[in-house]
């Protein structure tokens, strides 16, 4: 069960993977941070706020990833 505490955790984490050069890391965290979007309602301001972060950073593969989890979020039905 994800609560509020440890959502602001795991989001913490995610985004600091998100900041790696490990590419395939990056889009995992990201990808991540994109479904808990999803599958939680009441978490999707904070993810779009970590996302915005994220597309803050200029790094582009991070910019881009980024990105693309928020057109795929933005289109994807409400649970």
């Amino acid at each position: 069960m994800l609560t509020c505490r440890s959502l602001v955790c795991a989001l913490v984490f995610a985004f600091r993977y998100a900041s790696e050069i490990d590419v395939d890391m990056v889009r995992k965290s990201v990808k991540a941070i994109g479904q808990v979007a999803i599958k939680i309602p009441d978490a999707a301001d904070r993810c779009v706020a970590v996302l915005l972060e994220l597309i803050g950073t200029r790094i582009s593969y991070v910019v881009q990833e980024a990105v693309v989890v928020m057109k795929v979020s933005a289109c994807a039905p409400l649970p």
